[in-house]
């Protein structure tokens, strides 16, 4: 499971442990919990204790558990899953942005560059046409001085 998505559990603990139907639940998350999961959630005495298990177990189920989970608690509870979704969307969001402004800067770098670029070839040209006037003008010294054969 990603940082964000541990962290949007831990924000929305308190909620899950005060509202989350736990017995409920657990049937619908056969895809993150094997049976062994299963059986040490039920051991526990008292439903706030099996949810703290339940959400202390998910976070080390692999990348699929958060959305697995999600999909779960929008089955029994949307309630409860609505700010969940909410906030892992705005996450995404904001990963996406970073990703453009790093791609944005990138390449406004590269524009940069090819500037500076045209810039240096716009001087070499400016410098071959100058010549070439020279040349066009002044054909006679060129070739006083051994330096035009024509």
């Amino acid at each position: 499971m990603d940082d964000k998505h541990r962290d949007i559990l831990r924000r929305h603990w308190p909620s899950l442990r005060k509202n989350l139907e736990i017995v409920e639940l657990l049937p619908q998350l056969g895809d993150v919990l094997g049976q062994a999961d299963q059986e040490k959630v039920q051991a526990e005495a008292t439903r706030r204790e099996k949810i703290d298990k339940l959400l202390d177990i998910i976070p080390r189920k692999g990348p699929e558990a958060f959305d697995n989970f999600l999909k779960a608690l929008q089955k029994i509870q949307p309630f409860l899953a609505v700010p969940l979704l909410q906030e892992s969307e705005k996450e995404e969001m904001k990963t996406e942005l970073n990703r453009a402004r790093t791609h944005s800067a990138k390449l406004r770098e590269e524009v940069v560059q090819l500037g500076r670029g045209l810039e240096k070839e716009q001087q070499k040209h400016k410098k071959d046409a100058e010549r070439t006037r020279r040349i066009d003008e002044k054909p006679s010294a060129w070739i006083r001085y051994g330096k035009w054969r024509g």
